[in-house]
């Protein structure tokens, strides 16, 4: 799903350091930040899923604009995708294997999957 390595590190390091990710770029970059941070730290499950990472920002961005109606009524939060892309930045060394902690805060980009946990049975895409 991710385009090249470099492009996505420019990319997510643009609109993170630029304030918050506007709602209209959101789909795309989330797609690149879940699948680089995927290949990054957890790299066998990565390549078990994805043959590369265009294939992974290719079909995440797809699942996402699918679910594009679901958040329809929802409202978006610039400044809560900037810390989940800055969050899916952080080293695999830092986060470990607890991927959850890590895309908590991707959690609170839409205010109706605020009250979304892992152990729940519907899961909700970053």
């Amino acid at each position: 799903m991710f385009w090249r390595l470099g492009g996505i590190a420019v990319m997510v390091g643009v609109l993170v350091a630029c304030g918050g990710v506007k709602q209209e770029d959101w789909n795309a970059a989330s797609a690149e930040a879940s699948c680089e941070f995927s290949k990054r730290c957890a790299t066998s499950n990565f390549y078990y899923n994805f043959e590369d990472i265009d294939a992974c920002v290719s079909t995440t961005s797809t699942m996402l604009d699918e679910l594009d109606e679901y958040y329809t009524d929802c409202l978006f939060d610039e400044d809560a995708a900037k810390a989940c892309l800055k969050s899916l930045d952080a080293s695999c060394k830092s986060t470990g294997q607890d991927y959850d902690d890590v895309r908590a805060s991707c959690y609170e980009v839409w205010d109706c999957a605020q009250d979304y946990t892992p152990a729940d049975d519907t899961v909700k895409p970053l």
